[in-house]
Formats: C-alpha cells, structure tokens, sequence
C-alpha cells in the first residue's frame, strides 16, 4: 500500500520479483488503483502500476524507490506517465508523453490544461499572434508539477508541455507551454517559441521592416493571458500584460538598424524586449544594456534602456 503524494489517496499494488545479497527489485501489473493530480485544472492517472526497489545496506538498514506507472486522459488524447517515489529534491514531476501521431493546437492545449476559458489571442495583437496560438504541436511531452505542502495537499501546481512545430517558416521550432494555477485562483498562461538565428521581426509584422536587419543570437516569442513573469524556454521572461511579447538578444555589430546605439554603448550585445495586447495595441520595443554606463568618477547609469519608437 503507498500513499500518493499530495493526494492523500492510497494504492494498492500486488508485487512480485526477484532479489539478491544487495537489492530487491519488485514490480506490479496495471491495476485498478488511480491518482488525482492538482495540476492544471486537475486530472486523474489510472490503472496504475509499480516497480519497486529496495536496497540493503547493512543489518535493519535500507533504502527504497518506486516508479509509478499509468494512462492519464487530456484534451481527447491518453497520456502514458511515469512518476519517481519519493522525490529527491520534495518537487513531484510527471512526466507523460503524447504519442507520434497527436496532434493539438497551443490553444486548445492551454484551454484544455485549465478551466477552458483562457484565450491566448484575445488580446489586440498581430495575426502572427492568432498564427501562433494555433500552431500544430508535434512530439509533445507532458511534465505535471507538484509541489506538497505542510497537510500533504499540494500548494501549488503546475503544467509544462515541450513540443516543436513549423512556424512562420521555420522547421522544428522549440515550443513550451506553462499552465499555471495561483493560489488567487487565477489562470497564467504562456507559450513560448524559441526561434532561429535568422528570424526578423517583419516575419510578425510587415510593417516592421525597418528592423528586418537585425542580428538575433537567440529571439523567444511569447504569447500570455496575463502580465506575468515566467519561467520560458530557459529564461525568465517578464511580461507586462496579456498579449504577444518578444524577448531576445542582439548582436550589435551586425545589426545595422542599430549602428547608432552601437557607436554609442560600445557593447556587442544588447537585451530587445517588445509587447503588445491589452495596453498597447501597437509594438513597443526597447533595449536594455546588460553594463553599467560610467559618466564620471563615482557616478554610472546602471540600468540603460532605449525605447526604439
């Protein structure tokens, strides 16, 4: 019997295997026990099933892990999880994958992962944005996050979905989903895309042609219900309202638009952040440098930002 965590549920498991001076290793057959997970909007995995390992170390001296097995059901597609008992570092994660052939849209994903009502292109931005929001995601894997609290009930739980596509031209694009419910009971959504070097900005925009030579290392777009900061594509990304956002960094020396910045600052790299959605209807862009500025001997600018009109 195991009790699941934050759950507060039990399994029951029928194990059998095979052991030795040093390790016991047991497992079991998909049964009809089932855990709730306080994920997303909440979901259940069934037909659960155990491998357990115990490890002896001495005279009335042990250790033990298990890995639990299951279908979990989301948006019409079955999910196969697999989950690590206990966890190291107190953090559950699920994992679950979708199988080859799946394919969703992030909007229906994201509606699907929370209450339904989240609209990740509601807001007054591009058709890039509504592009984006339903692009078909291919190969996608599930990571449920749970973290416990002190009464066992978990405290906070999220969503993350990592998945690639085609999108506006470009192949394989790296894709991440969060789906996360606060303790206010509000819904946070953001999608991002991490896009390739030679992505420009009049891909989203035609109108933004002006900035079609500028040199990215690396560009993330952005789609969020709400204003936010999040954990995307291996960065935290602020974003100040719902809407579409862009965050990336640029390479000075090769960006003519920006000659003018360059001879200024000197630097060879510089932060460009943009948003649009329910504050500004139209793209705001702005670079911020990483280096402080000095002016004179004990005086520096140590935060210089442009607003690029």
């Amino acid at each position: 019997v195991v009790l699941l965590p934050v759950s507060q549920e039990s399994a029951s498991f029928e194990v059998r295997g095979e052991f030795n001076s040093t390790q016991m290793v047991l497992s079991s057959e998909s049964g009809n026990s089932s855990w709730t997970v306080p994920a997303g909007k909440g979901f259940t995995i069934e037909k659960l099933a155990m491998k357990l390992t115990i490890d002896h170390h001495g005279v009335n001296q042990w250790s033990a892990h298990a890995e639990v097995q299951g279908r979990m059901g989301v948006e019409n597609m079955m999910l196969d999880t697999s989950a690590m008992l206990p966890a190291p570092s107190g953090t559950y994660t699920i994992h679950a994958n979708a199988s080859a052939s799946t394919r969703m849209s992030a909007h229906s994903l994201a509606s699907g992962l929370s209450d339904g009502i989240v609209q990740l292109s509601q807001a007054p931005i591009p058709p890039a944005g509504a592009t984006m929001a339903n692009v078909q995601l291919n190969n996608a894997q599930f990571e449920f996050v749970l973290v416990p609290s002190d009464s066992n009930i978990s405290s906070s739980g999220s969503v993350n979905v990592f998945a690639e596509a085609v999108l506006f031209g470009q192949t394989g694009v790296q894709l991440q989903l969060v789906v996360n419910h606060t303790s206010s009971n509000e819904w946070q959504v953001g999608f991002g895309a991490a896009m390739s070097p030679d992505f420009t900005l009049n891909q989203l925009d035609p109108t933004l042609d002006g900035l079609a030579l500028v040199d990215f290392t690396s560009a993330v777009l952005v789609l969020s219900n709400a204003a936010t900061s999040m954990e995307l594509m291996g960065r935290r990304i602020v974003l100040p309202q719902a809407g579409m956002h862009f965050d990336a960094m640029v390479n000075m020396a090769n960006s003519p638009a920006l000659a003018g910045v360059h001879s200024w600052l000197g630097t060879e790299q510089l932060a460009m952040f943009g948003s649009w959605g329910q504050q500004d209807s139209s793209l705001k862009l702005g670079l911020i440098a990483r280096e402080n500025l000095a002016l004179w001997s004990g005086a520096q600018l140590e935060t210089v930002r442009f607003d690029l009109a």
